[in-house]
């Protein structure tokens, strides 16, 4: 089973090298090893209320509004199994999760094709798991339910992009597209949690 992933891992980067697999290059004009924090382009100015939803992680288990209390900032880092730079990102933001927990720092991966929290596809959902087990990922993972779609998916350009949502359960108005190395993310993190202490 090992090594059939890392053959779909192999697969993956050679789709990416000729297709372009939604880097920050091809997903927000950027290299996808640079870029920044952006901007929303949806208009507000100003932390946004997530909603209600009901999504479910990959046990099974129901996930709420609830998830985001208890937590200063939650890194929302959207990915699909066939994106390449989400998965060399992973293991960076699994070393985060742990690292950074003290600092009210919450991991959270929002997985776009193993089917929505109504509808489960379970041969994708068994790749997630192998996943998580090859880049060491302990940080839930959850699939979306319909609210969550279209609050979140429905802003996503390219693959990975990352969102912020702080304890309120409200999306900051930032988001980060495309890939980045554990101490670029460590950097925005930081960035991301002096903005959230400017405002308060």
């Amino acid at each position: 089973m090992k090594r059939w992933i890392a053959a779909i891992l192999c697969f993956s980067f050679l789709l990416a090298v000729f297709a372009g697999c939604a880097s920050q290059e091809d997903a927000a004009g950027q290299d996808t090893a640079g870029g920044s924090v952006s901007q929303s382009d949806s208009g507000e100015e100003q932390s946004a209320d997530i909603g209600d939803f009901t999504a479910v992680d990959v046990n099974g288990n129901e996930v709420t509004k609830d998830i985001f209390s208890g937590h200063k900032l939650t890194v929302v880092n959207v990915w699909a199994t066939w994106c390449t730079w989400c998965l060399k990102e992973m293991p960076h933001l699994a070393e985060i999760a742990e690292e950074m927990e003290a600092d009210g720092v919450q991991i959270i991966g929002l997985v776009t094709d193993a089917g929505t929290a109504e509808a489960v596809d379970e041969e994708q959902l068994a790749l997630v798991k192998e996943i998580m087990e090859q880049t060491g990922v302990e940080y839930p993972i959850i699939l979306p339910d319909a609210s969550l779609s279209e609050i979140l998916l429905s802003q996503v350009a390219g693959l990975p992009q990352t969102f912020f949502v702080n304890g309120e359960g409200e999306a900051l108005p930032l988001y980060y597209p495309g890939y980045q190395d554990k101490e670029g993310w460590i950097s925005t993190i930081q960035s991301v949690l002096a903005t959230l202490e400017g405002e308060s």
